[in-house]
């Protein structure tokens, strides 16, 4: 199997990676496909949607025409934690799992985490005394600091700069790495 991955930050965020596999059609065919072998859903949660819309690990036969389902495990990345799923499992199975897991809300809709830290800030804002609104840039990050430690399902501001942080120092490693593999074989 060849793995395309994406750069991946340290701690609570990385991004979705793409993997390849080879499926067998029933006609006889064999298709190379691409698909998302983990799933962050602060970054790419509209892919739940089609995950438990049953569409997002089908391929059709570009011979026959046929559906062909890829069962295989994913890497859930949320905001509770990291979690594997299989995409062989029924849609009730992963809506309760992440109904559990707050991927989704009541509704069943796909809960976005930023979209939940904004709710927060707003709900914070509208109970403030008009007198403690944040005016400077300082006093609105220690406010955002407040609304991180109350909630530990969203990681703190610093913790992600220190992803980011982590991130581009790897981005800089790894350019080094093949720059130095480049000038060796050349």
């Amino acid at each position: 199997m060849i793995v395309i991955t994406m750069p991946l930050l340290q701690g609570r965020f990385f991004l979705t990676r793409l993997s390849t596999a080879a499926l067998e059609c029933p006609c006889g065919n064999r298709l190379n496909v691409v698909y998302e072998a983990s799933i962050n859903i602060w970054l790419s949660g509209y892919l739940i949607r089609d995950l438990l819309d049953g569409e997002l690990y089908n391929f059709r036969c570009k011979y026959c025409g046929k559906v062909i389902h890829l069962v295989t495990k994913v890497l859930i990345n949320a905001p509770s934690g990291m979690f594997w799923i299989s995409t062989g499992e029924e849609p009730e199975t992963l809506r309760k799992i992440f109904k559990e897991r707050g991927v989704i809300d009541d509704k069943g809709e796909v809960a976005d985490p930023l979209e939940k830290l904004v709710r927060l800030a707003e709900k914070r804002e509208q109970t403030a005394p008009e007198d403690t609104q944040p005016t400077s840039p300082s006093e609105i990050r220690k406010e955002l600091d407040k609304i991180f430690s109350e909630h530990k399902d969203i990681p703190s501001r610093q913790e992600m700069l220190n992803d980011l942080k982590a991130l581009f120092e790897s981005i800089k490693s790894e350019r080094r790495t093949k720059t130095a593999v480049f000038s060796r074989h050349s």
